[in-house]
């Protein structure tokens, strides 16, 4: 009951996060109550984590989802067919490229948000979906993303989930998937903002 109902709050967050354009005092209160309802949801791993070998694997597979995101991104900005999609995911943006104080407040939330939703995506929710660990949790994280109202956000989530839940069964642990996440959340926000605004 409570992890539906901390999910349910989370969703609700990332909505008014989505409204109110990125950067924003309304998207950083948002977005840390997104986290902290996932995390409030979650519960602790028991393994304990190979720093040394589970950040680099993380890193080498951030890097490696980057890669095909940021060609298809490209390419989506580049055919005027897909302007409709592209501008959707420009209204989650904002009007004009953060402060440089703002950057640093971003990278804080995304690390945080990447905490909470790998705890609670993939490293609590498979627990309660022993017959279908994998599709359940990473539906239900499509879903959420759906609250923002751009479609191209819950297909990155499913592309997203599916490779971080692969990570978490071969390494066993969240440290490699959150910092993949982090990775490839923050590159991507990076390359969206420079095919957007041109930077």
């Amino acid at each position: 009951m409570r992890s539906a109902l901390c999910f349910v709050l989370a969703a609700l967050s990332l909505f008014v996060a989505g409204r109110t354009g990125l950067g924003g005092a309304w998207f950083f209160a948002a977005t840390v109550a997104c986290a902290l309802a996932l995390l409030l949801a979650s519960r602790r791993p028991a393994r304990p984590t190979a720093l040394l070998i589970d950040v680099p694997l993380g890193l080498a597979a951030g890097l490696l989802l980057l890669l095909p995101s940021a060609l298809g991104a490209a390419a989506l900005w580049a055919i005027p067919f897909f302007d409709p999609l592209t501008a959707q995911i420009g209204g989650l943006l904002g009007s004009s490229p953060p402060r440089a104080a703002t950057l640093l407040g971003l990278l804080a939330v995304v690390l945080l948000n990447a905490l909470g939703e790998e705890f609670f995506f993939r490293g609590t929710l498979p627990r309660y979906f022993p017959r279908h660990p994998i599709a359940v949790p990473t539906a239900l994280y499509a879903a959420m993303t759906a609250v923002f109202g751009a479609v191209l956000v819950p297909l990155a989530a499913v592309y997203l989930g599916l490779s971080l839940h692969l990570l978490r069964a071969r390494t066993g642990g969240l440290t490699a998937p959150i910092t993949a996440h982090v990775v490839w959340t923050c590159a991507m926000i990076e390359v969206v903002a420079a095919l957007e605004w041109g930077l």
